[in-house]
């Protein structure tokens, strides 16, 4: 049986019913409670090895790293050419009051932050919004639908039966494939990176390894794995397994196996995308208001999708119980009509708040949806006497809505035309180019990308093939930042620690609850922020520095590195220090060390330049200087 896991406390939606699309209490601030003067600030001298050993590689990362890493938000901005705070990006995850979602500062490094009010600056200019409800706010109201951009052919005819139009066959990418290549399509496509993680793609090959990843048929090896860790995330509504099982222990097997997927999975770009995904079509799993019927609802609407339809997967979430309960379809009657899910169908779901849509129409999404509602039995149902009848129109969509027993077609008919609209190219293409490219992708991509989701009847697969097919993928290395799952996560397969154990995710979940990234456990229904101003803080940076030196020094015992890994701290005889910093950064990391970490790595141990590593050093701190790896602007760029 599966235990909950309750190690990151009471959920976001704890209680009897999940919160209201209004009413929903603000999300943690994302930005950790601990500080840097925390951690610096404890005596040395008399402290234990580990503790102190803590303290100087912090304190030394701190003076080496300095600012750079504090404002690696700001450089990424600078680097890919990002707006200001407040402007309008050509596209991108944010609204026009980005302002709201402050990142780092660095003097000469891209735009200077703007404290929003009620926030307070970090150091260095490296600041966080303290106000928890304000990134919520912020991360997702997307208002660059409404910017002149060129017109997209719609198809001319629309017919169900037609097949997705996407071929399973060979990838051929616009690069050879070489060391970087591979490296900068994990990095930024997956979720590995290092020798171990890369090793595998440079046994496959660039064009067979992207090929596996998007073959929709590709079936991965540690799925089976995940389930026997954690088999209630498979549970289906009402199932006899489920039966008499309470609700607390099926909930969070999915948010674990989720995780585990990422950490351990072969299909790390598959994974990647369900996360988009989960995230667009977005319900909490923080709770469960009928045993299994979240963890059905990842099962059967994104996961099946994610390399397919979007159209279809659209229809899949009109028609599960968990959605209409989430957005409270379920309560919309007639003489009462609720117009959460009418709302966030057009707003968050398809065509979005630019596409010209009006309060009217949102009365009339949430009029032609009604009557679709989670039934008594927990299973979804479509309830005539809840419809209401009478003429609607939204945008170019008009029905005259005559009849009760039409309202289930009239809706299907509805969701297909929003699945196919050019503004719904226009989203999905932005959030799989926000994902896979840059946090303010080219205009004139995101176009590409949509016309090729209009061709291809809104196959997802297709758009990825165009991403990774195109020179913004392959030109834009750096120009994303690693939120922190990403961060986690690709610490983990760098030190290639054993899939074998199950609790070490249970930490992991535990510890991204109290960085504000817990999986599918974001408060507001347009899921986690997928831009760099959105995450960063000076205190979230030490949490994630203070992971890496538990990582990397084997103080998380479920999460050990591997032998291979931890042979890399021993120098070969005569070695000097500058050689043997940058060979483990080669392995751990994938790059040379650069001079901020060869520089971070002498003041460690106050090594002079062109020094040899002492004998009684090397496996002593080894695993301190590999932390700084991890620590650099080098490895939290994607």
């Amino acid at each position: 049986m599966d235990a909950a896991d309750n190690s990151t406390g009471p959920s976001e939606a704890d209680g009897e019913g999940l919160p209201t699309r209004r009413s929903m209490r603000a999300p943690r601030n994302v930005a950790a409670t601990a500080s840097a003067t925390d951690v610096l600030s404890s005596p040395g001298g008399s402290e234990p090895g580990p503790a102190r050993g803590r303290r100087l590689l912090v304190a030394a990362g701190v003076a080496a790293l300095g600012a750079g890493a504090l404002a690696v938000g700001s450089r990424l901005a600078a680097m890919a050419g990002s707006p200001t705070h407040g402007q309008q990006g050509g596209s991108g995850e944010t609204n026009g009051t980005d302002s709201n979602a402050v990142g780092g500062g660095e003097m000469g490094a891209g735009p200077a932050p703007v404290a929003p009010p009620g926030a307070t600056m970090g150091p260095s200019g490296g600041g966080a919004p303290v106000v928890p409800g304000q990134i919520a706010e912020a991360s997702d109201r997307d208002e660059s639908h409404g910017q002149g951009v060129a017109e997209i052919d719609r198809p001319k005819e629309y017919d169900p039966g037609l097949p997705a139009g996407r071929t399973n066959g060979p990838m051929s990418v616009p690069v050879a494939d070489s060391p970087e290549a591979r490296h900068h399509l994990l990095k930024r496509a997956g979720y590995g990176i290092g020798a171990i993680a890369e090793r595998e793609v440079e046994q496959m090959g660039l064009d067979a390894w992207l090929t596996q990843q998007l073959d929709p048929a590709y079936v991965d090896p540690f799925e089976a794995t995940a389930l026997s860790w954690f088999p209630f995330a498979k549970v289906e509504i009402n199932s006899a397994e489920a039966a008499g099982v309470d609700r607390n222990e099926t909930y969070p097997a999915y948010i674990n196996a989720t995780l585990a997927r990422q950490i351990y999975g072969k299909r790390q770009i598959y994974e990647n995308v369900v996360d988009v995904f989960e995230n667009h079509l977005y319900c909490i799993r923080g709770t469960d208001l009928g045993v299994g019927q979240g963890n059905d609802y990842g099962n059967a609407v994104i996961r099946p999708h994610a390399l397919g339809r979007f159209r279809d997967m659209l229809l899949a979430s009109a028609r599960h119980p968990y959605m209409m309960k989430y957005l409270n379809n379920t309560d919309s009657v007639d003489g009462e009509i609720n117009e959460n899910y009418g709302r966030e169908l057009l707003e968050l779901h398809t065509v979005g708040v630019g596409s010209g849509y009006s309060e009217d129409d949102v009365k009339a999404s949430a009029k032609i949806l009604s009557g679709r509602r989670a039934g008594s039995d927990g299973l979804f149902a479509y309830e005539p006497k809840h419809h209401v009848t009478g003429a609607v129109r939204v945008m170019d969509f008009a029905s005259d809505n005559a009849t009760t027993e039409g309202g289930m077609a009239l809706g299907d008919e509805f969701l297909n035309y929003l699945a196919t609209h050019p503004a719904t190219a226009r989203t999905v293409a932005r959030k799989l180019a926000v994902r896979f490219v840059s946090d303010y992708p080219d205009p004139a991509l995101v176009e590409r990308l949509a016309q090729t989701y209009l061709d291809n009847d809104t196959d997802i697969r297709a758009v990825l093939v165009e991403i990774f097919r195109s020179d913004d993928f392959w030109h834009t290395a750096g120009s994303k930042i690693r939120r922190p799952l990403e961060d986690v996560v690709g610490t983990i397969r760098a030190i290639g620690a054993d899939s074998a154990k199950r609790d070490g995710t249970l930490e992991m979940v535990g510890f991204l609850g109290l960085l504000g990234h817990r999986p599918l456990s974001w408060g507001p229904p347009n899921g986690y922020p997928d831009v760099w101003s959105a995450w960063m803080s000076a205190s979230q940076l030490v949490q994630r520095w203070n992971e890496h030196f538990r990582l990397v020094g084997s103080h998380r015992e479920h999460l050990l590195p591997s032998s291979e890994f931890t042979a890399i701290f021993t120098p070969a005889p005569g070695q000097t220090v500058d050689a043997w910093v940058d060979a483990m950064c080669r392995f751990a990391i994938g790059e040379p060390a650069n001079q901020q970490i060869l520089d971070a790595a002498r003041v460690l141990h106050q090594l002079p330049v062109g020094s040899t590593v002492p004998a009684d050093l090397s496996g002593r701190v080894g695993p301190e200087i590999t932390a700084l790896f991890f620590h650099s602007v080098q490895f939290s760029v994607r």
